[in-house]
């Protein structure tokens, strides 16, 4: 005996993606400097997926009570993609930017 299935296509919804380098007032709440741009983010996101996030936004670091961190040492186009892969846009890693 056979079954069959029946398949219904529904258009994709486009993911949003994230511009980090504007503003968005009710869901970014830092600015993280790396190489002179500013991107702004938002500290709870980026701790539910980083021990050290956590730490610098919500220990007793100096950088908990600032507005902008300068973060050194990091790639700017590698820090935008790992921001694309960890906020809800679904965007599968790759090693391609």
């Amino acid at each position: 005996m056979q079954s069959e299935c029946l398949v219904k296509n529904y258009p994709v919804r486009k993911n949003p993606t994230f511009d980090f380098t504007i503003p968005q007032p009710h869901t970014s709440d830092g600015v993280l400097v790396i190489d002179g741009i500013r991107l702004h983010v938002s500290k709870a996101y980026l701790a539910l997926y980083s021990p050290v996030f956590h730490a610098m936004f919500f220990s007793k670091f100096s950088e908990r009570d600032k507005k902008e961190i300068t973060v050194e040492d990091v790639i700017l186009d590698e820090f935008i993609e790992l921001l694309s892969v960890v906020y809800p846009s679904h965007k599968p890693v790759s090693g391609s930017f």
